[in-house]
């Protein structure tokens, strides 16, 4: 099942595909939760929520969303990580509390490898706004609309399997606690 209807779908017909593709670099795609306008998460694997495979960016593209921890943990929590081989955004709080911003991907071990960490913790029991955007040549952090950090990404492209899982599920990492609202995948801007 598609988030977009079939018919509104582009149509790519080599012939090799015959199917509806979505270039998610010409729009928004926004995660809706199954009920009401947050996601909430209790640190436990089972909360966490695998999002649709067309949610995943194949392109440079911006991640943003409101969080709200409600806990703090002496360990790395996932927010935002990819499952599967493909370069993705991930996101995860420190164990102090800042945010980091991954691009990982490769399908060795994560071959590709760029972080940017935040230079402020975020308040508990508070929402904050983060962004994410990967333009091609770099990575940079906004958290409250100020840009916290940015790195360099190098020219490699790995495309594959993968899809997003949201409140956790990254190695060496503990699921997230709190709330997530108003995420938006988009292009980079």
């Amino acid at each position: 099942a598609f988030l977009t209807a079939e018919a509104e779908l582009p149509v790519r017909t080599t012939k090799f595909v015959r199917r509806p593709v979505s270039p998610l670099i010409f729009r928004r795609i926004r995660p809706r939760p199954t009920t009401g306008d947050v996601w909430t998460f209790d640190g436990t694997p089972a909360r966490t929520v695998l999002l649709g495979a067309r949610e995943v960016p194949m392109n440079p593209c911006s991640v943003a969303f409101e969080i709200r921890p409600t806990a703090a943990t002496n360990a790395w929590r996932s927010v935002l990580c990819r499952n599967g081989w493909q370069e993705g955004v991930e996101v995860a709080l420190t164990p102090d509390g800042r945010v980091e911003a991954s691009w990982r991907g490769g399908p060795r071990n994560n071959a590709l490898n760029v972080s940017c960490v935040g230079t402020t913790p975020l308040a508990l029991n508070a929402w904050s706004r983060v962004r994410v955007v990967v333009d091609g040549d770099k990575l940079r952090l906004f958290v409250n609309a100020k840009e916290e950090n940015t790195r360099a990404v190098p020219a490699a492209r790995v495309y594959g399997n993968a899809r997003y899982r949201l409140g956790g599920g990254a190695p060496g990492t503990v699921p997230f606690t709190g709330e997530i609202r108003s995420l938006v995948f988009g292009p980079p801007e």
